[in-house]
């Protein structure tokens, strides 16, 4: 697992949907391991992307919302960070005998039949 202390921080937006009632959207993150774990949708700033074009993009990713139903409003004044917690530095190295295990279910059919295509290359 890589070092928290190595890792940079990432340019991204992060989206505060509000409709004409005052509400804001949330989503609720598929991968909390305990109780509900909800955030507006956010997301990287792509290389050559302006933050506004990378908000548009995200949240129509994360929501479905097409281009021409977002107005946007208003922009923060200041930047915003965070730190990734520990349990969600996912980055690692795998074995291929070990890989399909770690998976999350649903994709498990795919990387069994991709080591299995590739697995001569390995």
């Amino acid at each position: 697992m890589q070092d928290k202390a190595d890792l940079p921080y990432r340019p991204c937006v992060g989206i505060m949907l509000a409709n004409r009632h005052g509400t804001i959207f949330v989503g609720q993150r598929i991968d909390a391991k305990e109780g509900d774990a909800w955030q507006m949708p956010q997301g990287g700033i792509d290389p050559g992307e302006t933050a506004e074009a990378a908000l548009i993009r995200e949240l129509g990713e994360e929501t479905g919302i097409a281009p021409h139903l977002v107005d946007v409003i208003a922009r923060s004044a200041q930047e915003h960070i965070y730190d990734l917690p520990d349990e969600l530095i996912g980055w690692r190295w795998a074995e291929a005998d070990s890989l399909v295990d770690l998976i999350v279910p649903f994709k498990r059919p795919v990387y069994r039949a991709v080591v299995r295509e590739f697995r001569d290359l390995l």
